[in-house]
């Protein structure tokens, strides 16, 4: 009999050890959770910084881009109309 309750005692120390490593557990895994949250929100944050940078920059190179395509035209054209007025004064 002593030993039944030798065994008991040992089981019943066992499993609150246990019940308190699953607590110990379960905390450590919501505050993972809740740091995995933050890094997610700071990430985003960061990605959001990051893309409005890339859209600003995108928009100047396209500005520009665009004025050269313009001045370029606009210097075809030119040409194109001085031609044209040297072959209608000829």
């Amino acid at each position: 009999m002593l030993t039944l309750e030798l065994a008991v005692e040992q089981n019943t120390k066992l499993l609150e050890r246990l019940e308190r490593r699953v607590g110990d557990l379960s905390l450590s895994v919501n505050d993972l959770r809740v740091e995995m949250l933050q890094g997610h929100t700071e990430l985003r944050k960061e990605v959001g910084q990051h893309l409005a940078e890339l859209h600003k920059s995108f928009d100047r190179k396209f500005l520009w881009l665009f004025t050269s395509y313009c001045a370029g035209l606009l210097t075809v054209l030119g040409f194109l109309g001085k031609y044209l007025v040297d072959q209608l004064i000829k």
